[in-house]
């Protein structure tokens, strides 16, 4: 989080751009990990093809149609080195998740309201 709010805008260069998008790739990984009850390497997989993809020309008809139709603007650089991102993802295949229960939330948010 320091190097995405804080790091990429004071110091901005290729490594504060390529923890970016190994952070981006991780987290969102992990996120869907929690999330989904498939086969972690399926979600490594479709992950990898689906960044590979966003960074690609491929995507611009979407980017385009999306910008079009939606009042938020995305953006995104075409730069094939951010493709080097992907190689950590085969890291996070045995991490251990905490599975989260709704009595854990529940004492998290009483917790977090005081």
């Amino acid at each position: 989080m320091a190097n995405d709010f804080y790091l990429k805008y004071a110091y901005s260069n290729w490594i504060t751009g390529k923890l970016s998008d190994i952070s981006g790739l991780i987290a969102f990984t992990l996120f869907l990990f929690v999330i989904l009850p498939v086969d972690r390497k399926k979600i490594v997989i479709g992950v990898s093809l689906l960044f590979t993809w966003w960074k690609s020309p491929l995507s611009e008809p979407v980017i385009s149609l999306f910008n079009t139709t939606v009042s938020l603007p995305v953006t995104r650089v075409v730069d094939y080195t951010d493709l080097i991102a992907l190689c950590f993802l085969p890291f996070i295949l045995n991490l251990r998740i905490p599975q989260i229960t709704p009595s854990k939330w529940r004492s998290a948010v009483i917790t977090a309201s005081g």
